[in-house]
């Protein structure tokens, strides 16, 4: 994950509110669904995978300075990803279909932070974040349907104060 962010005490003394950009590397598994069954004496086997990629998010952090070095937060976040669902399908009658469909979603995220001061301007910070996504629908040549994704992301990592 890359991060980057800006935060500043406001109002009531120890309140603190930041609002910061993420982008989450690489693919993340989102299930990988198989089904079996038999009608009119055909075997009909599929096979997908599931996977976000792509992932980015616009956060906003309210919170609480818990001592000097030690800060506790809120995270909202909206946050938008690309699914790719691709799988194969048989019949024991021969026929195979595959597919390979992809769609950008966005969701929300809710969850908890906190940020400890090591240095002057080195931190460590430690996030848990739950995310659902809006309902998508998909079709190909053997039907189509409705895939509702949610994940949960934990992040620990070392920060740099400028």
């Amino acid at each position: 994950m890359l991060a980057a962010g800006y935060s500043q005490s406001v109002g009531v003394k120890g309140f603190n509110l930041a609002a910061g950009l993420f982008s989450v590397m690489g693919n993340q598994n989102a299930g990988d669904p198989s089904w079996n069954s038999v009608q009119n004496s055909v075997t009909q086997n599929a096979i997908a995978q599931n996977r976000l990629k792509n992932t980015f998010g616009i956060s906003v952090e309210p919170g609480w300075n818990v001592s000097k070095d030690a800060l506790g937060y809120l995270k909202l976040a909206w946050i938008r990803s690309q699914f790719n669902m691709s799988g194969s399908y048989s019949q024991s009658d021969g026929f195979r279909s595959s597919w390979d469909y992809t769609q950008n979603i966005n969701g929300f995220g809710y969850g908890l932070g906190g940020k400890y001061v090591f240095t002057e301007n080195i931190y460590v910070t430690i996030d848990l974040m739950g995310v659902s996504y809006r309902s998508t629908s998909y079709g190909n040549s053997i039907g189509g349907g409705n895939v509702s994704n949610s994940q949960t992301l934990g992040f620990v990592g070392i920060g740099y104060k400028f």
